[in-house]
């Protein structure tokens, strides 16, 4: 069985996280995960509305996709399994 883990991103105490843009975070993760594998969003959808702008890594260990909010700070980061497809 595959599973998936979503975590529902939230500013510490003291941390205005809006501060930081879409590009100051893509730039740390690119430090540390290098290109992203794939990424999209950030447009206009006809039916789903407005998609927002996300990253995706795939590790030797797992798969790490990045969502960013419309106020450029991360909301969610998803971690799967290694080989999961959607559709699986």
């Amino acid at each position: 069985m595959q599973r998936a883990f979503v975590h529902q991103a939230t500013s510490p105490a003291g941390l205005s996280c809006g501060l930081l843009s879409t590009l100051y975070f893509l730039a740390v993760l690119a430090a540390i995960f290098g290109i992203p594998e794939r990424s999209g969003g950030g447009i206009n959808h006809e039916s789903l509305g407005f998609i927002r702008p996300w990253v995706s890594y795939r590790r030797d260990d797992c798969q790490l996709r990045f969502e960013f909010d419309i106020d450029d700070r991360i909301r969610m980061v998803t971690v799967l399994e290694r080989d999961w497809e959607p559709g699986n």
